[in-house]
Protein backbone atom coordinates (compact mmCIF):
# COMPACT_ATOMS: atom_id res chain seq x y z
CA UNK A 1 0.00 0.00 0.00
CA UNK A 2 1.31 3.43 -0.95
CA UNK A 3 2.16 5.29 2.27
CA UNK A 4 0.84 8.52 0.68
CA UNK A 5 -2.49 6.99 -0.31
CA UNK A 6 -5.49 8.67 1.33
CA UNK A 7 -7.86 5.96 2.52
CA UNK A 8 -11.49 7.00 3.17
CA UNK A 9 -12.55 6.66 6.81
CA UNK A 10 -15.28 4.12 6.06
CA UNK A 11 -12.61 1.74 4.71
CA UNK A 12 -10.60 1.85 7.95
CA UNK A 13 -13.13 1.82 10.78
CA UNK A 14 -10.90 -0.72 12.48
CA UNK A 15 -7.16 -1.33 12.10
CA UNK A 16 -5.56 -4.62 13.11
CA UNK A 17 -1.79 -4.84 13.62
CA UNK A 18 -0.07 -8.21 13.16
CA UNK A 19 3.34 -9.75 13.26
CA UNK A 20 4.72 -11.01 9.95
CA UNK A 21 4.00 -14.62 10.98
CA UNK A 22 0.36 -13.99 11.88
CA UNK A 23 -0.19 -11.95 8.74
CA UNK A 24 1.13 -14.83 6.61
CA UNK A 25 -0.98 -17.34 8.57
CA UNK A 26 -4.14 -15.41 7.72
CA UNK A 27 -2.99 -14.72 4.17
CA UNK A 28 -2.62 -18.43 3.39
CA UNK A 29 -5.67 -19.80 5.23
CA UNK A 30 -9.00 -20.10 3.39
CA UNK A 31 -11.84 -18.69 5.45
CA UNK A 32 -9.49 -16.23 7.17
CA UNK A 33 -7.63 -14.47 4.37
CA UNK A 34 -10.86 -12.78 3.24
CA UNK A 35 -10.47 -10.31 6.10
CA UNK A 36 -7.40 -8.85 4.34
CA UNK A 37 -9.63 -7.57 1.57
CA UNK A 38 -12.60 -6.52 3.67
CA UNK A 39 -13.77 -3.01 2.69
CA UNK A 40 -14.10 -1.70 6.27
CA UNK A 41 -10.99 -2.98 8.05
CA UNK A 42 -7.26 -2.49 7.47
CA UNK A 43 -4.83 -5.22 8.45
CA UNK A 44 -1.20 -4.13 8.69
CA UNK A 45 2.05 -5.86 9.36
CA UNK A 46 3.33 -3.94 12.38
CA UNK A 47 6.48 -2.80 10.55
CA UNK A 48 4.39 -1.42 7.67
CA UNK A 49 2.12 0.46 10.07
CA UNK A 50 5.07 2.26 11.64
CA UNK A 51 5.89 3.70 8.22
CA UNK A 52 2.51 5.45 8.01
CA UNK A 53 1.48 5.88 11.67
CA UNK A 54 2.02 9.65 11.51
CA UNK A 55 -1.20 9.80 9.45
CA UNK A 56 -3.21 8.75 12.52
CA UNK A 57 -3.56 9.75 16.17
CA UNK A 58 -3.75 6.99 18.79
CA UNK A 59 -5.70 8.34 21.75
CA UNK A 60 -4.78 7.37 25.28
CA UNK A 61 -1.02 7.42 24.71
CA UNK A 62 -0.75 3.80 23.52
CA UNK A 63 2.15 2.76 21.30
CA UNK A 64 1.40 0.46 18.33
CA UNK A 65 2.27 -3.17 19.12
CA UNK A 66 1.52 -6.52 17.45
CA UNK A 67 -2.01 -7.89 17.96
CA UNK A 68 -3.35 -4.40 18.68
CA UNK A 69 -6.85 -3.63 17.46
CA UNK A 70 -7.59 0.06 16.88
CA UNK A 71 -11.12 1.48 16.62
CA UNK A 72 -11.81 4.76 14.83
CA UNK A 73 -13.18 7.72 16.76
CA UNK A 74 -16.74 8.70 15.83
CA UNK A 75 -15.66 12.34 16.12
CA UNK A 76 -12.29 12.45 14.32
CA UNK A 77 -11.65 10.42 11.18
CA UNK A 78 -7.90 10.28 11.88
CA UNK A 79 -8.04 9.33 15.57
CA UNK A 80 -8.13 5.80 17.00
CA UNK A 81 -8.18 4.10 20.39
CA UNK A 82 -7.07 0.63 21.40
CA UNK A 83 -10.18 -1.50 21.61
CA UNK A 84 -10.12 -2.21 25.36
CA UNK A 85 -9.98 1.55 26.07
CA UNK A 86 -12.04 2.80 23.14
CA UNK A 87 -15.48 3.09 24.73
CA UNK A 88 -14.18 4.95 27.78
CA UNK A 89 -11.88 7.27 25.80
CA UNK A 90 -14.53 8.16 23.24
CA UNK A 91 -17.21 8.69 25.88
CA UNK A 92 -14.89 11.24 27.49
CA UNK A 93 -14.18 12.75 24.07
CA UNK A 94 -17.91 13.27 23.47
CA UNK A 95 -18.44 14.65 26.98
CA UNK A 96 -15.78 17.32 26.37
CA UNK A 97 -17.41 18.21 23.05
CA UNK A 98 -20.77 18.62 24.82
CA UNK A 99 -19.22 21.00 27.35
CA UNK A 100 -17.64 23.04 24.54
CA UNK A 101 -20.94 23.04 22.63
CA UNK A 102 -22.83 24.39 25.65
CA UNK A 103 -20.17 27.06 26.18
CA UNK A 104 -20.63 28.23 22.57
CA UNK A 105 -24.38 28.42 23.20
CA UNK A 106 -23.75 30.83 26.07
CA UNK A 107 -24.30 28.48 29.02
CA UNK A 108 -23.34 29.60 32.53
CA UNK A 109 -22.74 26.06 33.76
CA UNK A 110 -22.85 22.39 32.76
CA UNK A 111 -23.26 20.14 35.79
CA UNK A 112 -23.04 16.36 35.73
CA UNK A 113 -25.75 14.80 37.89
CA UNK A 114 -25.01 11.11 37.31
CA UNK A 115 -23.20 8.55 35.19
CA UNK A 116 -24.92 5.35 34.13
CA UNK A 117 -23.92 1.99 32.65
CA UNK A 118 -26.83 0.45 30.76
CA UNK A 119 -26.82 -3.14 29.45
CA UNK A 120 -28.94 -3.20 26.31
CA UNK A 121 -29.26 -7.00 26.41
CA UNK A 122 -30.52 -7.41 30.00
CA UNK A 123 -32.00 -3.87 30.20
CA UNK A 124 -30.34 -3.51 33.60
CA UNK A 125 -28.46 -0.42 34.70
CA UNK A 126 -26.07 0.86 37.32
CA UNK A 127 -26.03 4.54 38.28
CA UNK A 128 -23.68 6.67 40.34
CA UNK A 129 -25.63 9.66 41.65
CA UNK A 130 -23.24 12.57 42.17
CA UNK A 131 -25.79 14.58 44.15
CA UNK A 132 -25.92 11.89 46.86
CA UNK A 133 -22.64 10.05 46.15
CA UNK A 134 -24.37 6.67 45.98
CA UNK A 135 -24.40 3.79 43.50
CA UNK A 136 -27.67 2.06 42.75
CA UNK A 137 -29.04 -0.38 40.19
CA UNK A 138 -29.29 -4.06 39.29
CA UNK A 139 -26.40 -4.45 36.83
CA UNK A 140 -24.02 -6.75 38.70
CA UNK A 141 -20.22 -6.90 38.55
CA UNK A 142 -19.75 -3.34 37.27
CA UNK A 143 -19.42 -1.17 40.39
CA UNK A 144 -15.65 -0.79 40.20
CA UNK A 145 -15.81 -0.07 36.47
CA UNK A 146 -18.50 2.57 37.03
CA UNK A 147 -16.58 4.18 39.89
CA UNK A 148 -13.34 4.30 37.85
CA UNK A 149 -15.16 5.68 34.82
CA UNK A 150 -16.95 8.33 36.87
CA UNK A 151 -13.69 9.50 38.46
CA UNK A 152 -12.25 10.10 34.99
CA UNK A 153 -15.36 11.77 33.64
CA UNK A 154 -16.30 13.89 36.65
CA UNK A 155 -16.11 17.19 34.84
CA UNK A 156 -18.21 20.31 35.07
CA UNK A 157 -18.11 23.53 33.11
CA UNK A 158 -18.64 26.96 34.66
CA UNK A 159 -18.59 30.01 32.40
CA UNK A 160 -19.42 33.69 32.54
CA UNK A 161 -22.53 33.02 30.48
CA UNK A 162 -23.77 35.22 27.68
CA UNK A 163 -26.84 35.92 25.58
CA UNK A 164 -24.50 36.74 22.69
CA UNK A 165 -24.39 33.12 21.60
CA UNK A 166 -21.96 31.76 19.02
CA UNK A 167 -24.54 29.86 16.97
CA UNK A 168 -22.23 29.51 13.96
CA UNK A 169 -19.48 28.12 16.17
CA UNK A 170 -21.88 25.61 17.74
CA UNK A 171 -23.11 24.47 14.32
CA UNK A 172 -19.49 24.15 13.12
CA UNK A 173 -18.66 21.99 16.16
CA UNK A 174 -21.47 19.60 15.26
CA UNK A 175 -20.45 19.46 11.60
CA UNK A 176 -16.70 19.12 12.22
CA UNK A 177 -17.10 16.31 14.75
CA UNK A 178 -19.68 14.14 12.97
CA UNK A 179 -22.39 15.15 15.45
CA UNK A 180 -24.96 16.41 12.95
CA UNK A 181 -27.19 13.43 13.74
CA UNK A 182 -27.21 13.95 17.50
CA UNK A 183 -30.89 14.75 18.06
CA UNK A 184 -30.51 16.06 21.63
CA UNK A 185 -27.73 18.46 20.63
CA UNK A 186 -29.69 19.63 17.59
CA UNK A 187 -32.77 20.19 19.77
CA UNK A 188 -30.69 22.12 22.29
CA UNK A 189 -29.34 24.28 19.49
CA UNK A 190 -32.85 24.94 18.19
CA UNK A 191 -34.09 25.77 21.69
CA UNK A 192 -31.32 28.31 22.27
CA UNK A 193 -31.91 29.88 18.85
CA UNK A 194 -35.52 30.59 19.84
CA UNK A 195 -34.76 34.20 20.77
CA UNK A 196 -38.34 34.96 21.84
CA UNK A 197 -38.18 32.40 24.70
CA UNK A 198 -34.64 31.08 25.31
CA UNK A 199 -34.11 28.39 27.98
CA UNK A 200 -32.86 29.06 31.51
CA UNK A 201 -32.34 25.49 32.73
CA UNK A 202 -32.26 22.28 30.69
CA UNK A 203 -31.78 18.72 31.92
CA UNK A 204 -30.85 15.94 29.49
CA UNK A 205 -29.49 12.43 29.50
CA UNK A 206 -26.78 11.94 26.86
CA UNK A 207 -25.59 8.61 25.51
CA UNK A 208 -21.83 8.92 25.20
CA UNK A 209 -20.94 5.57 23.63
CA UNK A 210 -23.61 4.82 21.01
CA UNK A 211 -21.47 5.51 17.93
CA UNK A 212 -18.49 3.45 19.05
CA UNK A 213 -20.83 0.59 20.05
CA UNK A 214 -21.92 0.31 16.41
CA UNK A 215 -18.28 0.01 15.36
CA UNK A 216 -17.77 -2.65 18.05
CA UNK A 217 -20.61 -4.72 16.63
CA UNK A 218 -19.07 -4.56 13.16
CA UNK A 219 -15.65 -5.45 14.55
CA UNK A 220 -16.96 -8.54 16.33
CA UNK A 221 -18.43 -9.76 13.05
CA UNK A 222 -15.21 -9.09 11.14
CA UNK A 223 -12.92 -10.83 13.62
CA UNK A 224 -15.00 -13.97 13.98
CA UNK A 225 -13.17 -15.90 11.18
CA UNK A 226 -9.72 -15.33 12.74
CA UNK A 227 -10.56 -15.83 16.42
CA UNK A 228 -8.96 -19.29 16.36
CA UNK A 229 -5.43 -17.97 15.86
CA UNK A 230 -5.08 -16.22 19.18
CA UNK A 231 -7.38 -13.19 19.12
CA UNK A 232 -9.75 -12.74 22.02
CA UNK A 233 -11.47 -9.50 21.04
CA UNK A 234 -14.94 -10.87 20.39
CA UNK A 235 -16.13 -11.00 24.01
CA UNK A 236 -14.88 -7.46 24.55
CA UNK A 237 -16.48 -5.86 21.51
CA UNK A 238 -19.72 -7.81 21.88
CA UNK A 239 -20.37 -6.44 25.38
CA UNK A 240 -23.48 -4.37 24.75
CA UNK A 241 -23.13 -1.77 27.50
CA UNK A 242 -23.77 1.92 26.94
CA UNK A 243 -22.31 4.83 28.89
CA UNK A 244 -24.80 7.60 29.69
CA UNK A 245 -24.62 10.80 31.70
CA UNK A 246 -27.24 13.16 33.06
CA UNK A 247 -26.54 16.86 32.66
CA UNK A 248 -28.07 20.07 33.93
CA UNK A 249 -27.32 23.06 31.70
CA UNK A 250 -27.95 26.57 33.02
CA UNK A 251 -28.23 29.65 30.83
CA UNK A 252 -28.20 33.34 31.82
Amino acid sequence: MNSQEIIPAWKRRTILLLTEDKYKSIEHTPGKREILGHPEILVYRIDDFYKIKSQYKILGGERPVPDMLLVISPFDDNAYAEVSQAKEIMALEKWLLIINFCQLLGAKSVNQKYTKLYDRDSEKELIIDFTKDIIKGKLSGKKRELRDLSNKMRLSGKFQGTTNRDIEGAEALLNNNNLQGEIIMQNLLASVKASNNPPKLISHEFTLSESVQKTFELTAELLSPISSIGFNYNALVKENIEIKTGLEIEFP
